[in-house]
């Protein structure tokens, strides 16, 4: 598994963070999953590392399970 950006509007089961202008959605129970994450710029793009690997559970697990 591994992370990306995407465009998003947040929902109620979401955190948001604001840096220099920009916000920065993430999943509420994800950050209890990874931890922190740090975004870089790097010349092919950004780069997005969690504090903590991902658990390997077996199953695909994509996209936000969150309604609103």
């Amino acid at each position: 598994m591994r992370l990306a950006l995407a465009l998003d509007e947040s929902k109620d089961c979401d955190d948001v963070h604001s840096v220099d202008g920009f916000n920065f959605v993430i999943e509420k129970d994800l950050t209890a999953q990874i931890g922190n994450v740090q975004v870089d710029f790097a010349s092919y793009g950004f780069t997005i590392t969690p504090e903590q690997p991902f658990a390997e559970t077996g199953k695909d697990c994509g996209g936000c399970s969150c309604k609103s």
